[in-house]
């Protein structure tokens, strides 16, 4: 029966093709980017019902302001986090709601299908950091023949991304407006520790990290974007 609803349900378009929860209250959407926005959708944990799941359902924290919202989290690293410990686009690691701990949501296993990543400097709490009144944050862009397979696609290899800083909520509040050359590869989806994010299709130790970024040692904005040693966040949509 809950099949049915979902059928029903899923009938507005949203970002990229991608149709959401509008018409029966019932429905569980498989990503934050299915929640129809507006209305009370902020931002917070839902309950979503993963294509990967069988039915079961997770605890999700949605972005539902940046860029228009619909973004669900998939990784978030703590400071002092053990290098090598379990995290990445296949590791389920932690819990949404602790901070204290790394956090995973094993992207693969839940079968998320994406477009877009979030890239960013995390706060103490689920937002972004605002340093001056600035953000540092960057949306990428897979081509356009992987979006949807990417996971399955690149788990041993990388691909190539397009993006660029973006604006946040307001008005030039990115630290950052051009892409650093850091984030021009992503993919190595099977690594069990680490997000990875490079300038060259190498995989090596790069990346969103359990512990912080962990980048070039160069950190200007054209190479590494202000990343570097910074705690972070990684989002889908």
């Amino acid at each position: 029966m809950q099949a049915v609803r979902l059928l029903l349900a899923l009938q507005v378009p949203l970002w990229g093709g991608i149709t959401g929860c509008a018409f029966d209250p019932d429905c569980l959407p498989a990503s934050c980017a299915m929640i129809r926005p507006g209305g009370n959708s902020g931002n917070g944990l839902y309950t979503l019902s993963p294509f990967g799941g069988n039915g079961e359902t997770v605890e999700a924290y949605c972005d539902m302001e940046t860029q228009g919202g619909g973004w669900t989290l998939v990784g978030r690293s703590v400071e002092g986090a053990a290098f090598g410990a379990e995290f990445g686009w296949s590791a389920a690691t932690g819990d949404v709601q602790d901070l204290s701990q790394p956090y995973s949501f094993n992207a693969t296993g839940h079968r998320l299908e994406f477009a877009n990543i979030l890239v960013g400097v995390r706060d103490e709490e689920k937002g972004w950091l605002e340093e001056d009144g600035r953000i540092t944050l960057y949306r990428l862009e897979l081509p356009n023949e992987v979006q949807g397979g990417f996971l399955e696609s690149f788990t041993s290899s990388p691909v190539a991304v397009s993006g660029i800083g973006i604006e946040g909520l307001a008005e030039d509040r990115s630290t950052c407006t051009e892409k650093p050359t850091m984030l021009t590869y992503v993919g190595f989806t099977a690594a069990s520790d680490r997000f990875f994010l490079r300038d060259h299709p190498d995989i090596e130790n790069f990346g969103l990290m359990p512990g912080g970024f962990a980048m070039s040692s160069d950190d200007r904005c054209a190479t590494n974007g202000g990343l570097t040693n910074r705690q972070g966040m990684l989002f889908v949509r």
